[in-house]
């Protein structure tokens, strides 16, 4: 999908969406999921598939015996809950590993899953919930694969995301929250459900909505 034109101006790249999410956008776009051409999917990118059953398997998600495969995941999660794992597999893999981003990836996959449980549980579009939760803080993600040393010292300088915004505008003329807002478009996501990626979802360590 197209990017802003002013973004472009500023010669800041936002990194293209990997084929293998553009196949699984379009399949969770349609009205009736196929659960096993997702699977396969899935499965058909072994990186992505390890990193998506290391992400299952993991304490987050709490499950008492030990997930071997993708559609087994499924059946555990659901649908919505794999592919939100997937992309934010797929957006990690998009920019080079990076310690200063880690806490952003986990607090992106918390705040996707929690979003998510809370529009399932309101009746919601709880995959737009999960997206938009996913993408929220990953214009940071773009601004420090752009200029890491410069950015690396506004995250240290920065004492709150206000701050942090007003530094931003000042050192590239954009702020995070638009750059991601031109990444979750450009990666399928439409420009409706950006406003989401506003919510903060409070919780409290170790306290997830349970699957229903």
């Amino acid at each position: 999908m197209s990017v802003n034109p002013e973004l472009r101006l500023l010669d800041i790249s936002i990194p293209a969406q990997p084929e293998s999410l553009v196949k699984l956008s379009l399949l969770m776009a349609e009205d009736d999921l196929n659960l096993g051409a997702i699977s396969q999917l899935i499965e058909s990118d072994m990186a992505l598939a390890a990193a998506v059953l290391k992400a299952v398997n993991s304490s987050l998600y709490g499950l008492r015996g030990r997930v071997q495969s993708v559609q087994q995941a499924i059946t555990y999660l659901g649908m919505r809950e794999v592919a939100g794992i997937t992309f934010e597999m797929g957006l990690r893999a998009a920019f080079a590993p990076a310690a200063e981003l880690e806490p952003l990836w986990q607090r992106a996959g918390l705040r996707g899953l929690l979003m998510g449980r809370l529009a399932q549980r309101m009746a919601l579009d709880a995959w737009a919930a999960h997206s938009a939760g996913l993408f929220e803080e990953c214009g940071k993600a773009v601004l420090f694969r752009h200029a890491a040393d410069h950015y690396r010292a506004m995250l240290r300088a920065a004492a709150t995301d206000t701050e942090l915004l007003l530094l931003e505008h000042t050192g590239f003329g954009v702020s995070h929250d638009a750059l991601g807002a031109a990444l979750c478009e450009s990666w399928g996501c439409r420009r409706w459900r950006w406003p989401a990626c506003a919510i903060t979802s409070p919780y409290r360590p170790g306290w997830i909505f349970p699957i229903t």
